[in-house]
């Protein structure tokens, strides 16, 4: 069947059902079946419409399975986005469901890049809202991974002569570009960390010390995530004392590597406010 045929078709079940309810049980079938199309505006369709017509747990896992598919096979950000926003949406009713798909979620942010700012912002969000105790793990590897990554992209960009394009008067290529999506990404990262640690304490030092490893050693193009990061470290030390050592410890032991000397200075200022011990 083609993709008109099949939308017309799930728009008359559509119908059916919203006007003889009664029909909806034994229609709702012939919609799953139609959910299986290799079609991604069927099956888009076919998402919505189960969302539209029941709220019936094994019914709405298909339609979130229907969003999830669509997002590992498109590689359209515009269509990606909308499925993002139509997940999103169903965040506030369908949370504990969602759950159940962290990991889908997770596999959203590819590997090598920072495909795109607004898709990466709203993964971190619905990571960060769905995140539980029953995969915060997952989370919390998954933020690490990125904070490695975050870091890779810049070294990357270093090693292409990025700076020596701008020494010579070039005006800001893809490379240029892509850094400032790195630099935004770190900042999303951040933000997102921080709301983490602030659910999951016992997450802090597990996240904050290979964020601490990355982001304090920026220079110039990196350096408000630095510095972003070390207000971060800062206001961490201050609710949660007994983290207090080891991220002294840490912080202690990457000052030689800090770049930037507001970043340095501040750093040092925390060293010397909070230690209360010679160890420390």
């Amino acid at each position: 069947m083609g993709d008109i045929f099949q939308l017309s078709i799930l728009e008359m079940l559509r119908k059916i059902c919203k006007v003889d309810p009664s029909q909806k049980s034994r229609l709702m079938n012939a919609i799953f079946i139609l959910s299986s199309s290799k079609s991604s505006s069927v099956l888009l369709e076919c998402a919505n419409t189960i969302i539209q017509l029941t709220t019936a747990p094994t019914a709405v896992k298909v339609a979130i399975q229907s969003y999830l598919s669509l997002l590992q096979e498109q590689n359209d950000n515009n269509v990606k986005l909308i499925v993002l926003n139509k997940i999103l949406s169903l965040k506030k009713q369908y949370g504990k469901l969602l759950q159940d798909y962290i990991q889908d979620v997770l596999n959203i942010i590819r590997e090598d890049s920072v495909q795109s700012i607004e898709i990466n912002q709203k993964v971190l969000e619905l990571v960060t809202e769905l995140a539980s105790p029953r995969n915060i793990k997952e989370v919390t590897q998954f933020l690490v991974k990125e904070i490695c990554k975050a870091r890779k992209l810049d070294d990357s960009h270093d090693k292409t002569g990025g700076s020596s394009e701008a020494s010579m008067g070039v005006l800001p290529t893809s490379a240029a570009l892509s850094t400032t999506s790195s630099n935004e990404y770190r900042y999303l990262l951040i933000k997102s960390i921080n709301q983490i640690s602030q659910l999951f304490p016992e997450t802090i030092t597990e996240m904050i010390c290979p964020l601490m490893e990355s982001f304090l050693k920026f220079e110039k193009k990196g350096s408000m995530a630095s510095l972003e990061t070390i207000i971060f470290i800062r206001e961490i030390i201050q609710v949660y004392p007994q983290y207090k050592a080891e991220l002294l410890a840490k912080l202690v032991s990457i000052l030689d590597d800090i770049k930037n000397h507001l970043v340095l200075r501040v750093a040092i200022w925390i060293v010397g406010e909070y230690s209360s011990t010679q160890s420390e």
